[in-house]
């Protein structure tokens, strides 16, 4: 990960008390070189793995049919999605 993204995630770490989801930490322009291994990660659904205060970081995933929420270990590096052409 670049030094700044790491710097960025860091600071967005720290803000334990704001609830926050889906912010964009940083952007970083990749050579063709790094775009396809990051490409490869998200197609084999790499997940990032973090420990804050020997706590695990988790993404909550609230569950409509039973009401509840679990929680999942890590988060996805990136997600493949179907956008309509414009």
């Amino acid at each position: 990960m670049h030094p700044t993204c790491i710097s960025l995630l860091i600071f967005q770490l720290f803000k334990m008390w704001e609830s926050q989801m889906c912010n964009v930490v940083c952007n970083v322009k990749l050579d063709a070189k790094t775009a396809k291994a990051f490409k490869k990660k998200i197609d084999d659904e790499y997940r990032v793995n973090m420990i804050l205060d020997n706590l695990p970081l988790v993404v909550p995933i609230k569950r409509v049919d039973q009401d509840s929420t679990v929680y999942q270990l890590g988060f996805h590096v990136g997600l493949k999605g179907q956008y309509p052409c414009l």
